[in-house]
C-alpha cells in the first residue's frame, strides 16, 4: 500500500511539475524570445525578396541575358582641335554638320566612301565639343586660318591643309561635293 500511495505521490508530482514548467517565468522569456526571433527572420527573409523581386528585378532573372556591344568610332572623324595635328603631309578636312538634314548624310557618306588620293578627316559641328568653331552667321569666314583660334566657318567647308597650313579652302557645296567623289 505504501508503494501504491508512493507511486500516486509521484504521478501527481511529475505532472504538477509538468504544469507549473509551462507557467514557469523563465520559460515564458525563452519561449516569447525564440517567437520574436522567428517572426525577425522571417521579416528579414521577406525584405530580402522584396528586394530581390520589385526593386532590383534581378534575383530571379536566371533566364535574362545581357549583352555587351564594343562602342565603335569612326577614326575618320575628328575633333575641331585636332585639324593642324594630324601627322600626314597633305590631307583634307570637311567640317560640316551632321544633324543638318539637307547634306548632313550626304557628308558623312562622302567622307566614308572616299577613296581617292590622300586622306580625309570630317569635323562633325553636331559634336559639341566643336561647336566653337561653327557660326552659321558669319560674314567674314578667315579662308587662310593658321591656328585653330582662327578657325570659325559658317557652314560645309573644304579645307586643304599641307604642312599644317590651309592651301586650299573650299565654301561651295557643289565644288566640295564633286572632289570628294572625284576617283
Amino acid at each position: 500500500m505504501k508503494k501504491k500511495k508512493q507511486q500516486e505521490t509521484e504521478k501527481f508530482v511529475s505532472t504538477e511539475i509538468k504544469q507549473n514548467k509551462m507557467a514557469n517565468e523563465d520559460y515564458q522569456k525563452i519561449k516569447a524570445f525564440f517567437v520574436v526571433l522567428i517572426i525577425v527572420i522571417a521579416l528579414v527573409g521577406l525584405l530580402f525578396l522584396f528586394n530581390g523581386k520589385v526593386v532590383t528585378k534581378d534575383v530571379f532573372n536566371e533566364g535574362e541575358k545581357t549583352t555587351t556591344t564594343e562602342p565603335s568610332y569612326d577614326e575618320n572623324i575628328i575633333l575641331a582641335s585636332d585639324i593642324f595635328k594630324k601627322g600626314d603631309k597633305e590631307y583634307m578636312v570637311l567640317l560640316f554638320d551632321s544633324s543638318n538634314k539637307e547634306n548632313g548624310m550626304l557628308y558623312s557618306g562622302l567622307i566614308n566612301s572616299y577613296n581617292g588620293k590622300g586622306t580625309i578627316y570630317g569635323v562633325d559641328f553636331a559634336n559639341k565639343m566643336n561647336k566653337a568653331h561653327f557660326n552659321e552667321g558669319i560674314e567674314n569666314e578667315n579662308t587662310n586660318p593658321t591656328t585653330l583660334e582662327e578657325l570659325v566657318v559658317g557652314g560645309p567647308r573644304l579645307l586643304i591643309i599641307k604642312d599644317k597650313k590651309v592651301i586650299e579652302y573650299i565654301k561651295e557645296p557643289e565644288i566640295i561635293t564633286e572632289k570628294l567623289r572625284a576617283k
